[in-house]
């Protein structure tokens, strides 16, 4: 598999980011000290699995950004591997992210183990469109 540590957050979060599809990343948020992960955008399941399995962790929530396939393709693999876990996306993307369970807007907040991470809202892409900012 073939992923990029991208860069630590305040050396709580190492950011990596994973090659999918044709031309699309999926981002991994990694909280080591409490083995805590986040997905951000996962349009297919198979990237996030292996790298998953590699290093011996469990998924602890999906973040999307907007509703696009190639964005939330692949909530619902992951949803039947670690059943439960927050799908968040944004309220304005209600019923069109599939398996969502949290719906954020400006000025939320998400944690990622120990790492606080702002929701924003940043339309354009899509009206629902939403960026996560931890500091």
């Amino acid at each position: 598999m073939t992923h990029s540590s991208l860069n630590s957050v305040r050396n709580v979060l190492q950011v990596y980011c994973l090659p999918a599809l044709s031309d699309n990343y999926i981002f991994v948020l990694v909280d080591w000290t409490a083995r805590s992960v986040a997905v951000v955008d996962a349009g297919e399941p198979f990237p996030v699995l292996e790298f998953l399995r590699s290093h011996d962790l469990k998924l602890s929530m999906i973040l999307n950004t907007h509703f696009d396939g190639d964005h939330v393709g692949a909530n619902r693999d992951l949803l039947r591997e670690f059943p439960g876990i927050p799908v968040c996306g944004s309220e304005i993307d209600r019923g069109k992210i599939p398996g969502q369970t949290v719906f954020l807007q400006e000025g939320d907040r998400v944690m990622v183990g120990s790492a606080v991470g702002e929701v924003l809202s940043v339309p354009g892409h899509r009206l629902g469109h939403l960026a996560y900012y931890f500091p």
